[in-house]
């Protein structure tokens, strides 16, 4: 055999063997407990600069998140 193709097959070999490694040892899975405490989530106060910001963020967020609009009630945000 030539260098080249010794060369190739080795490393042909070695990725195969390391990926097989890789995917034995990451296939093993954890119990997860039947009666896991129940998250608590609070609402993240979350400040915008304009409308848009404050539209998307309250459409995402939804419920998890208090918007505050750094603006006076008179004036625009520009």
């Amino acid at each position: 055999m030539k260098q080249t193709t010794r060369t190739s097959l080795f490393y042909s070999i070695t990725s195969s063997l390391v990926i097989s490694l890789v995917t034995i040892s990451g296939s093993g899975h954890k119990d997860i407990p039947a009666e896991s405490p129940a998250l608590q989530i609070e609402q993240v106060d979350v400040f915008v600069v304009n409308y848009p910001l404050a539209f998307f963020t309250k459409r995402l967020g939804g419920e998890l998140v208090q918007i505050t609009l750094p603006v006076p009630a008179d004036q625009g945000p520009a």
